[in-house]
């Protein structure tokens, strides 16, 4: 499992930009998604801010409220919706014009991004120069789909990186749809917050 796809990439909160280390274990999340696994020195990772150390993402392990559990379903891309930013490709590479930053000077006024949709990024051409695209997570997927499990809507390109990245992994279907659902794997616990339908 490459842990860095959990990271967010475009978040104002740079901490988030990659793993974090705190008591023997590393955690990634994008906001919306969240995983831990046991520490890696190898993996380049940040400590973890003082205002998560006692939040969700370590307690996440420990609910023991009734779930249903089940594998996370593998998601056919043919029936949902191209991600906008990326073409459907799940690359992208860093708008020249605005250098990345979804804005940009004109005679010393700064202008939104509309060829990037004030989003940083196009969508790839070819291989060269091209990164996983921050919206969909590399999936391809409308960052705004969402797919029903027990009630519960999960992101698409969620469940999508799940699948991908964690083998084995299983969903627990909390009783209420709209509460923090749970990830579970061989070595990896995680949450996903849900989308309202």
């Amino acid at each position: 499992m490459d842990i860095t796809k959990f990271c967010a990439t475009i978040d104002p909160q740079s901490y988030m930009h990659k793993p974090m280390r705190h008591d023997g274990y590393l955690y990634a999340t994008t906001g919306h998604i969240a995983v831990r696994i046991a520490d890696d020195p190898a993996i380049k990772a940040g400590p973890m801010p003082q205002n998560l150390q006692n939040g969700i993402l370590q307690k996440m392990a420990d609910y023991t409220e009734d779930r249903t559990w089940q594998p996370v379903p593998t998601i056919d891309k043919v029936s949902l919706r191209d991600c906008a930013y990326c073409n459907g490709t799940g690359r992208a590479k860093m708008r020249p014009v605005c250098d990345g930053e979804a804005e940009f000077e004109h005679f010393g006024d700064w202008y939104d991004c509309k060829r990037c949709k004030t989003t940083g990024q196009v969508a790839a051409e070819s291989s060269d120069d091209t990164a996983t695209c921050s919206y969909c997570l590399g999936s391809g997927i409308d960052a705004n789909q969402s797919f029903a499990i027990s009630g519960a809507h999960i992101a698409a390109r969620y469940l999508h990186l799940i699948a991908t990245e964690i083998h084995g992994a299983e969903i627990g279907i909390s009783k209420n749809p709209l509460a923090v659902q749970l990830i579970r794997a061989p070595g990896v616990v995680g949450c996903v917050m849900p989308m309202r339908p």
